[in-house]
């Protein structure tokens, strides 16, 4: 039957769409904890330059050196989300190599 038919389709199209603002949050998240993180870093570093104990120079490379160990750090994390994604594929992969075998049955059919 058609309706039935086009309810699965809605289903699934409705799926895809979660999934899709799933793996949107999850990239975004990365870039948004290095933008707070520097953020931070930036008035701290600030705060130590007025107070004499820090140069201006001396926190802007403290603070490239954050950020490329932050954009490392997002690098493995959009890695291990890749991993992550792989699972459900894996699983049923498994799951079908595990299942029974008829072939034993089939060798004494012919």
């Amino acid at each position: 039957d058609l309706s039935a038919i086009e309810a699965r389709v809605q289903e699934l199209n409705d799926a895809m769409i979660d999934k899709s603002l799933v793996n949107l949050t999850n990239l975004s998240f990365g870039p948004f904890v290095i933008a707070l993180f520097l953020c931070g870093y930036i008035m701290y570093g600030g705060r130590k330059v007025v107070t004499g104990a820090l140069t201006v120079g001396q926190v802007i490379s403290q603070l490239d050196a954050l950020r490329l160990s932050a954009e490392a750090w997002n690098k493995v994390y959009n890695q291990l989300l890749i991993i992550q994604s792989s699972v459900p594929a894996l699983e049923h992969i498994v799951r079908y190599m595990n299942l029974p075998v008829d072939l034993g049955r089939r060798m004494q059919l012919h």
